[in-house]
């Protein structure tokens, strides 16, 4: 490889999701209720390079944690995507709740 080769920069037009970037929080609550029982976090980030962006969420459903982490292509958001959640502890658990995966 030459000393003097470019590397490969990102399409110009990726530069529109920099409104992305940053953090957000949220909260709901299911149809019919007042409560607030929807409770999260989301965050957008650019990984080095500029190619991809990383979008991260937190979110807790009625005492369910759910973590979200996936990664925005300049073809789609689907190149790869992690969906994990763990359910609530009670007083009586002594071990940890294993958490699940979805690929």
């Amino acid at each position: 490889m030459s000393e003097n080769a470019e590397l490969p920069q990102p399409d110009p037009a990726l530069r529109r999701l920099d409104r992305l970037v940053g953090r957000g929080s949220m909260e709901g609550h299911l149809v019919g209720s007042d409560e607030t029982n929807v409770r999260g976090e989301t965050s957008f980030r650019w990984l080095p390079g500029g190619f991809f962006l990383e979008q991260r969420v937190q979110i807790d459903f009625m005492a369910l944690q759910l973590e979200h982490q996936a990664f925005a292509s300049p073809t789609s958001w689907r190149s790869d995507s992690t969906c994990s959640c763990r359910l609530p502890q009670t007083a009586s658990q002594s071990e940890k709740t294993p958490s699940s995966t979805i690929r």
